[in-house]
């Protein structure tokens, strides 16, 4: 077997096996003026194309007008004259600088507390990081108890009239994927409606409730569930505790320490 014609023959093959790869890893671009730009596509409009230069993937995006385009060729498909505007067909690829980064969502195990939990998310550069603040409405908070307070010397049933507070939300992944695991750490303000629990009266017309403040930490742990682009389910299980401050001498004497546990799910809409 002759090494040298053997050489010969499979170089010029590797090189156009390699040339086909690269081809169709990239788009092209082919200007009125006669030039043809190797790039990725983003997005096609009717208006412009939205590209990356195929060099520098990381780099910029760039828009060139519809009206000095001559074609456009789509990972080595054909060359198209008439790029189909957005009105008719998108073609867009995912791009995660892209992705929606705020999120409105209900707390709907908090409606069985007799809560009403609405939360606002805003997803940081990066995708990793996000911000939440919660804000609680007690509709039944005069009426029905759902805690007490276990370190006081006197039991108190306790609701809460409103809540809020900053969540900071630590995602795992890059934000395309269907599911993805987060924690989050949480510090809230409380207003709550406290009774003691040696009443002896149940009707709620003879009961004198107390005002009170206190504050919550908890510690999260979670999945968020993205079955399509904009809409959003969470599940969130956590624990941490209460430090009441109580609403009257004549209740509590000293701030009141309450373990707690909570489980959280969650509905909303990604924008």
């Amino acid at each position: 077997m002759q090494v040298r014609p053997f050489i010969q023959s499979v170089i010029p093959a590797l090189f156009i096996l390699f040339s086909a790869y690269q081809t169709k890893a990239q788009d092209s671009i082919r200007m009125k003026s006669g030039l043809v730009y190797a790039v990725k596509i983003i997005e096609i409009s009717d208006v412009d194309l939205k590209y990356k230069n195929f060099n520098s993937l990381d780099g910029p995006d760039y828009r060139v007008s519809r009206s000095m385009v001559d074609g456009i060729r789509l990972e080595n498909g054909t060359w198209d004259k008439e790029a189909p505007p957005v009105k008719n067909t998108i073609y867009k690829k995912k791009n995660p600088m892209e992705i929606p980064r705020n999120y409105v969502s209900v707390n709907l195990l908090d409606l069985i507390r007799t809560d009403f939990t609405v939360m606002y998310e805003y997803l940081l550069p990066g995708n990793k990081i996000g911000l939440r603040v919660p804000f609680t409405f007690g509709f039944r908070s005069a009426r029905f108890a759902t805690g007490n307070s276990l370190a006081s010397p006197i039991p108190f049933y306790r609701n809460i009239v409103f809540k809020t507070g900053l969540e900071l939300r630590v995602y795992s992944g890059a934000g395309l994927g269907k599911v993805r695991y987060v924690f989050t750490p949480a510090l809230y303000y409380l207003r709550v409606n406290r009774m003691p629990s040696d009443y002896i009266t149940s009707d709620p017309d003879f009961i004198v409730y107390k005002t009170a403040n206190a504050m919550r930490w908890m510690i999260h742990n979670g999945i968020q569930i993205n079955p399509v682009d904009y809409i959003q389910f969470g599940l969130d299980w956590g624990f941490g505790g209460d430090i009441d401050f109580g609403g009257s001498s004549q209740y509590t004497l000293f701030p009141a320490f309450s373990p707690k546990v909570q489980f959280n799910l969650h509905m909303g809409y990604k924008f």
